[in-house]
């Protein structure tokens, strides 16, 4: 396990094998900041007044390969991941690093603002165009 910290010295740094892969769990104090300078970050307070936060996870999205999302999430609070960034980031002239998202908590146009629609067990996963929008079942793409 690798502290979120710590991730960009495995993408850039030699201190890691490229051949591993290495689990970074985040906290709510690493996806969020209070919107108010000079307010530091409270667990409770950020529970009861969300609005007062902004998200702040896209920092992490450029050393990461992999995203499983299980947050709960309620309109009430900031997205990890908007439609916006990525939009930007794939629509640019780099390849971005992220390749798989798995939101498990499947909250359609949530945290995870790309989870957009739910799926089956029989057809659990789909491509997301994040330039075009478009949404294509299964994972060819």
């Amino acid at each position: 396990e690798v502290k979120p910290e710590e991730l960009t010295k495995i993408t850039t740094g030699d201190r890691f094998s490229r051949h591993h892969i290495y689990k970074v769990v985040f906290k709510e104090w690493h996806m969020v900041e209070p919107a108010s300078a000079g307010h530091s970050f409270e667990l409770q307070d950020y529970y009861d007044h969300p609005e007062n936060y902004r998200g702040v996870f896209e920092q992490y999205i450029p050393h990461l390969d992999v995203l499983v999302n299980a947050i709960y999430w309620t309109e009430r609070y900031p997205r990890l991941l908007t439609k916006a960034y990525l939009k930007e980031q794939f629509g640019g002239p780099e390849t971005p690093r992220l390749r798989v998202i798995g939101d498990i908590s499947c909250d359609v146009e949530g945290a995870v603002e790309c989870t957009v629609k739910s799926t089956e067990p029989g057809d659990p996963v789909y491509v997301y165009d994040p330039v075009t929008g478009a949404v294509v079942d299964g994972h060819e793409g």
